[in-house]
């Protein structure tokens, strides 16, 4: 079975070998391999021409060769700094498409998906925090909190931005970013943005070349003081994102997404094999 994905007309099924090789043939449109390689070369000089920006410290193989564990890093902590907000990964899924386990430490280029999204997310955030679900030791070398969900039963990504406002309004922050685990090609200027669009509840949107824009709810700035009554919507069975951020009267910011969204997520073995085929036609 073919599926049209967020990168274009690739089949879902293929490889990281054959979407590479029609790349690097000339046989993808716009929409296929020139999208890929244009989205890429857009993420890493986003990524790496920031020179004021402080980069989050990669986890490093140890022992012999490069799959040995992990070496325990630490990332920046401005304690004191609330004028960037704090932010939450969600990342307490289930992850069935990918047929279980955690999506943020399956390997990108050399990397953990995490890795790359803390990369991209650490310039923009007084503290960074992870929401994730069972024993925390597996994310240890990446120096983060792991902030389980209060509810039990995984009721979905409400949770986590509910630890992750529980957690900012410990620290007196107004608001708190949430960011997906599973995008690694997020902007850089999220938070920025964001801030800019309101004050209350505000989501990240794509705009695509034909102008429809699509909200991304799960990228958002959410308000610490409606800690509360995301509590009671979610004892009250409510778990759709839209709908919560609909009850506030949330506002959106959006990104001009070309021929690729900024906000592609990984979902299934397929998206994984075009977002590892976009980033190695760079290295």
């Amino acid at each position: 079975m073919q599926v049209k994905t967020k990168f274009g007309g690739l089949r879902a099924d293929q490889g990281v070998d054959a979407v590479e090789g029609q790349i690097g043939q000339g046989g993808l449109g716009l929409e296929g391999g020139q999208g890929i390689v244009s989205h890429a070369r857009t993420v890493l000089a986003a990524g790496d021409g920031r020179k004021d920006a402080r980069r989050c410290p990669r986890p490093q193989p140890s022992g012999d060769g490069a799959r040995g564990g992990l070496a325990t890093v630490s990332l920046p902590r401005d304690k004191g700094d609330m004028t960037r907000p704090p932010a939450i990964i969600l990342a307490g899924g289930l992850a069935t498409r990918m047929g279980g386990g955690d999506k943020c430490l399956l390997d990108l280029a050399g990397q953990p998906m995490l890795a790359r999204i803390l990369d991209r997310l650490a310039p923009q955030c007084a503290r960074v925090a992870l929401n994730a679900n069972g024993d925390p030791a597996r994310f240890a070398a990446f120096g983060l909190p792991v902030l389980p969900d209060s509810l039990p039963d995984f009721p979905g990504p409400l949770a986590g931005i509910l630890a992750g406002m529980d957690w900012a309004a410990r620290m007196g922050a107004n608001r708190v970013l949430s960011v997906a685990g599973d995008t690694p090609f997020f902007p850089v200027n999220l938070a920025e943005r964001l801030s800019r669009a309101g004050s209350g509840i505000v989501l990240a949107a794509s705009r695509d070349t034909g102008g429809v824009v699509r909200d991304h709810p799960t990228f958002g700035l959410w308000p610490t003081a409606l800690r509360d009554d995301l509590r009671a919507f979610l004892a009250g069975g409510g778990r759709r994102v839209r709908g919560f951020a609909h009850d506030h009267n949330a506002a959106t910011a959006a990104w001009t997404s070309g021929p690729v969204d900024p906000f592609f997520n990984i979902n299934t073995p397929g998206d994984l094999d075009l977002a590892r085929a976009a980033l190695r036609s760079q290295m």
